[in-house]
This record gives structure tokens, sequence and C-alpha cells, in this order.
């Protein structure tokens, strides 16, 4: 998932130091842009990231990846 383009890839955006992320969004060509998302800002940096996961796994798989309980 890191290997790919950038163009178009979700990211977070750390908007309060250590406490709070925003989901935002590179631009799908040039010249490079980002997006902020504000309808999804994260407290935990777990949450957000396994968010950003489930993001790209959808755009390389076309589905959410499946979860197993350990």
């Amino acid at each position: 998932m890191r290997g790919r383009t950038i163009f178009g890839k979700h990211f977070l955006l750390m908007i309060e130091p250590h406490s709070k992320w925003m989901l935002a969004k590179f631009s799908e060509a040039l010249p490079l842009k980002t997006e902020c998302l504000p309808d999804h800002v994260f407290e935990s940096i777990e949450s957000a990231e396994k968010f950003v996961f489930d993001l790209r796994w959808a755009d390389l798989f076309g589905q959410e990846p499946s979860r197993t309980k350990r």
C-alpha cells in the first residue's frame, strides 16, 4: 500500500499535537494539492490509522478487509 502513487491517497493530518487527527486526501493529478475531510476527525491515532488502512485496502481490493478475532 505504501508503494502506490501518492495521487488520490488518503493520509492523516495532525490538527492538535498528539491528540487529534483529521482525514485528508491528495489530489488525483498535478499540481499536487490536499483536501481536508473535516467529517473524519479522530482522537485516537490507532482508530485513525485503522480507518486510513481500511480506505487504502478498499481502494486496492474493492472491499474492506475481513477481520477475524484471535
